[in-house]
Parts: structure tokens; C-alpha cells; sequence
């Protein structure tokens, strides 16, 4: 296991600094970052590893469009490629993302299609038929898709024909006049003319057309709803970019991927965390094709509200193998009660598991409180009252730490970048 690795910066001085190099740490790099809303998180974790990072590859989400244009010159300076993908000004982005560029497989498509409607749905077990019947119905689309349209279909092509889902022939005759109405498409047609030729797309469509009505139109709402939440008429500009994004790139060179979501349109998270879902396991399966497992260029990604814009599609699963991947996340949220809400129980509790990293910046969620408390041996009011600048640090292998924050803008790198309003100098080229 070859190369150099960056630093993992927790808290302020000694204590707080870690190496990330598997070579000399038994943990993961894996971080839980709580804090409640305004308590510091970006500047007094993130901000420190983006500011020193030399040499890993980093995903970053975020709601800070001021932090992705104060960093972006400075890694750029350092022989990173950076790439922007603009949930919020989609025009704006570098990079598209249509997921149907990486649904290569039968697999692919069956997860992509569960994880369209996972990524918007409740996945509680009471509605887990209609979950899987409009999942199954997205993809016998996806695949009617590709038959038409071939490799080069995207997901355009599939709303299009989803657009004539209750055509039932391609021609009608009234039968008082006698003319004949010609449809634009039939997609019926097609998959009766198909069914020999890729029995398990009929399958899927059967599965949707022998219902009733009833049962039909509810399982065609919620694919639709699906589909409409995650896929806006903004971010279509994205998704139709002729650049698309290779998360093998990510893994082959130094590369930055700014992902900006908005802090007052949660409708947009879902898409990112789709991305997220498709990036993990394109590196998984690239990480594969070497010896050892790992992907060439450590990995680390940065997520901002992590329990509130939507489940990352088995998040669960994949924490679990990110070390020996190469690998690392760092998940920002409010409490543990929100990462409970939006994960559930028990794959809170294994993401939990798979985290070696936990920084507590102070809240007021009794719960979380409790939790750290028991992890310290504090009471739950003083853990309430941790003064203002101090956090928890817990690492796996060592006793609790009471740290002060990690205080960026007193950072000598920091000042030297950037003026005191964080705006990038001039000079930043002879800084690198």
C-alpha cells in the first residue's frame, strides 16, 4: 500500500490530529460530527482537513457556495482537478450526472430503480409492495429505454415514454364517425413485441399492467412522485450535459467534487444523495480491480446534513467496507435522534458501529446528550452545558478527550490564503 496520506484534523493542537494512513492506525477514518444547527461544524471540522488536503480525493457537499469558490483556487493551485456539480444553479455545473449513463447492467438497473424510489419514499415495511411494484415498473421502462434508444438512452428517454404508460394501442377507431386517431406511442405494443426477447422486462410491465385500475394508478403515483421529486425540470439541465461525471476519476488522480445543495430547498438532496449511492458502488467495484482491494487515491467525502436531505441508498451496507476500500466519510447531523429518524434504528446503529471518529460541538437533544454522557461518564447536564469553543472527542482505541475546537481562522495557513472575510488573496500561487 503505496503513496502519501493527509492528516485527519478533530480538534485543536496534538490531541485532535491523526494520520489517516492505514499503515499506522488500526481505525477507520470514519467521522459523526454533531453539533445543533450553527454550532460549527463546517469551520471547526471541515474547513480544517479541505484546508490541508494535498493528496486525497474528496467529495464535498455542502450548502455553502461561498466556502466551494474560497477553496476551489487554492486545490486547484495544489494540482487538484475540480469539478462542480450545481444542484442549485444547475447551468453553473461543470459535471452532469444522468443516472442512466451508469446503469450498465441488469443489476444496475434494478438497483437503480429501488433506490429512485428509496431515495424519496418511507421505507416502511406496510408500503414496501408498493415501494417494490413502482420500482419494478420504472425499470421495465429503463430497459424499454435501452431497446429503443440503445446504450445512449438516458433518463430523458425513459420519462418521455413514460409519458404514454396508458396507451393501449396505437390506433383508434370512432366508432360513430369512423376515423382513426393515430397515437404518438404506444408502449404496450412494444413490450408484447419484446416479451420474447427480454422476458424479465415483460415481467416487470405485467406485474404493473394485470392490476386493477386502482392498484395501477396508485403504483403509477408514487413512481411518478418519485421521479418527479428527484428529477426537476432544473436539474434535467444538469443531467443532460454532454460532460458526465466518471467517479472513476476520483480514484485514478487528485480530484474534487463539489456537490452544492441549498439550505432552504431540501427538495434537492435526494438527487445528491442518489449520486452518492451511484459513486460508492462504482468505487467498490473499481476498488475490485486491484490487488489489494483499494482504490489508488484515498477517498474522503464530506457530508453536510447527513440525517436530513434523504437516505443514502445502503449507507448501512457500504460504511461497513469503506476502510478496506480506501475510503472515509465524515457525516455531519444535529443529534443522534435525527440520524435515527432518517436511517431508523438499527442502521443508525450500524453506521454508529462503523464509525471510529465521533466530535460533539454541543446541542440541546436530550437523547444525544444522554448518549455522550454514558460515552464519557458525564452527566447528561453538564454534557448540555460544554461551554461554548470545547468539544468531545471520542476515538476508537482511547479515552474521551475534552478538546477546544480546531480554530480556523487563527490557522497560519488560513491567514495566509485568505483576508479575514475568507476571501481568497491574490498571491495564493506562490502558496502551494
Amino acid at each position: 500500500m503505496e503513496g502519501i496520506y493527509d492528516d485527519l484534523i478533530l480538534g485543536n493542537g496534538a490531541d485532535g490530529l491523526y494520520s489517516t494512513d492505514p499503515r499506522k492506525s488500526n481505525v477507520n477514518n470514519n467521522t459523526l460530527v454533531i453539533s445543533s444547527s450553527g454550532g460549527g461544524k463546517t469551520k471547526s471540522v471541515v474547513e480544517p482537513n479541505i484546508l490541508y488536503s494535498q493528496n486525497r480525493s474528496m467529495v464535498v457537499t455542502m450548502t455553502k457556495r461561498r466556502l466551494i469558490n474560497q477553496y476551489s483556487l487554492v486545490l486547484k493551485e495544489r494540482g487538484y482537478d475540480v469539478k462542480l456539480m450545481d444542484l442549485v444553479h444547475p447551468e453553473l455545473s461543470d459535471v452532469g450526472y444522468d443516472p442512466m449513463v451508469h446503469a450498465m447492467t441488469e443489476s444496475d438497473l434494478k438497483m437503480l430503480s429501488q433506490n429512485i424510489i428509496s431515495c424519496t419514499g418511507d421505507n416502511a415495511e406496510k408500503d414496501r409492495y408498493w415501494q417494490n411494484s413502482s420500482a419494478s415498473l420504472f425499470r421495465a421502462f429503463a430497459k424499454l429505454a435501452i431497446h429503443k434508444f440503445g446504450r445512449r438512452a438516458r433518463m430523458k428517454d425513459v420519462q418521455y415514454l413514460l409519458r404514454f404508460i396508458d396507451e393501449e394501442q396505437s390506433e383508434y377507431v370512432d366508432e360513430d364517425t369512423g376515423n382513426v386517431s393515430v397515437s404518438e406511442y404506444c408502449p404496450k405494443e412494444d413490450f408484447e413485441r419484446l416479451k420474447r426477447i427480454d422476458p424479465r422486462m415483460y415481467e416487470d410491465w405485467q406485474q404493473y399492467y394485470a392490476n386493477a385500475d386502482g392498484t395501477r394508478n396508485n403504483i403509477r403515483c408514487i413512481m411518478q412522485t418519485a421521479l418527479n421529486t428527484l428529477f426537476t425540470d432544473g436539474l434535467q439541465v444538469m443531467m443532460n450535459k454532454a460532460s458526465q461525471i466518471d467517479f472513476k476519476d476520483l480514484a485514478r488522480q487528485k480530484t474534487v467534487l463539489f456537490i452544492l445543495t441549498s439550505p432552504v430547498n431540501p427538495a434537492l438532496h435526494p438527487f445528491a444523495t442518489l449520486v452518492l449511492g451511484t459513486m460508492f458502488k462504482e468505487l467498490f467495484e473499481y476498488g475490485e480491480e486491484f490487488p489489494d482491494g483499494q482504490i489508488p487515491v484515498p477517498l474522503m467525502v464530506f457530508c453536510d446534513d447527513f440525517a436530513t436531505g434523504g437516505r443514502i441508498p445502503d449507507f448501512q451496507y457500504h460504511i461497513s467496507i469503506f476502510r478496506e476500500k480506501g475510503i472515509s466519510v465524515m457525516m455531519l447531523v444535529q443529534s443522534l435522534s435525527q440520524l435515527s429518524f432518517m436511517y431508523g434504528k438499527d442502521a443508525a446503529s450500524t453506521i454508529i458501529d462503523n464509525t471510529d471518529n465521533v466530535v460533539y460541538l454541543g446541542g440541546n437533544d436530550p437523547d444525544t446528550a444522554r448518549e455522550i454522557g454514558r460515552r464519557n461518564n458525564k452527566p447528561e447536564d453538564e454534557v448540555l452545558s460544554l461551554p461554548v469553543g470545547r468539544e468531545y472527542l471520542f476515538r476508537r482505541g482511547q479515552k474521551p478527550l475534552e478538546l477546544q475546537r480546531y480554530r480556523i481562522y487563527e490557522d497560519p495557513l488560513y491567514k495566509q490564503l485568505f483576508t479575514e472575510k475568507g476571501i481568497i488573496k491574490r498571491n495564493v500561487g506562490a502558496l502551494r
